[in-house]
């Protein structure tokens, strides 16, 4: 069997695609408030070789979500670019969705 072409992704732009407005994200806020301080986890310790370096990390993650009820994750292997999109899409459906609703309740009434 002969190998099959790459994959090609067809245009965001294309026949039939709905438009998504870029993402903006907000401002950073300037509001000074008692934020609770939550316990950092790096995820990137699970990669260790050493297993006390992998226990110690089990023991942050049990604490945090003993503590603090949340985990605040960093170096989890997705950079903020792939962030942005996601909120790109996100956005953008929720928008589309929101419209659609409220064009369908309108027919409805």
């Amino acid at each position: 069997m002969a190998p099959s072409a790459p994959f090609q992704s067809p245009p965001a732009d294309g026949p039939g695609k709905v438009h998504i407005d870029n993402w903006v994200p907000p401002p950073v806020t300037n509001q000074v408030d008692n934020f609770a301080q939550l316990s950092t986890i790096d995820l990137s310790l699970m990669d260790s070789d050493d297993p006390a370096v992998v226990s110690r990390l089990e023991q942050q993650i049990k604490r945090a979500i003993r503590e603090d009820g949340f985990l605040f994750l960093e170096n989890y292997g997705v950079d903020i670019d792939q962030v942005r999109g996601m909120f790109v899409h996100l956005w953008g459906m929720a928008d589309k969705i929101a419209t659609s609703t409220v064009r369908t309740c309108s027919i409805l009434a």
